[in-house]
C-alpha cells in the first residue's frame, strides 16, 4: 500500500511533491518491507487529512513547519 492518490491531490503541490519524493526513498532507497510502506503510508494519510480539517485547506510544508 502506498499513500493514496486522494490524499495527495488535496495537498499543496509543494507539499503532494514531497510526500511523493519521499514514498519512492523509502522504496526504491531503503527498500522498506510492504508492512513498514503500509503503516508509514496510513499514519502520513491520517494526518494529511487531519490536518486538511484543521486549516480548512489544502495543506502545505508550511504547515509542517
Amino acid at each position: 500500500m502506498t499513500i493514496k492518490q486522494d490524499t495527495i491531490a488535496i495537498c499543496a503541490p509543494d507539499l503532494a511533491k514531497t510526500l511523493q519524493d519521499w514514498q519512492d526513498y523509502l522504496i526504491h532507497e531503503k527498500n522498506v518491507s510492504k508492512h513498514t510502506l503500509r503503516a508509514y503510508s496510513a499514519d502520513v494519510t491520517h494526518f494529511i487529512t487531519f490536518l486538511h480539517l484543521h486549516y480548512a485547506k489544502p495543506p502545505s510544508l508550511n504547515d509542517l513547519s
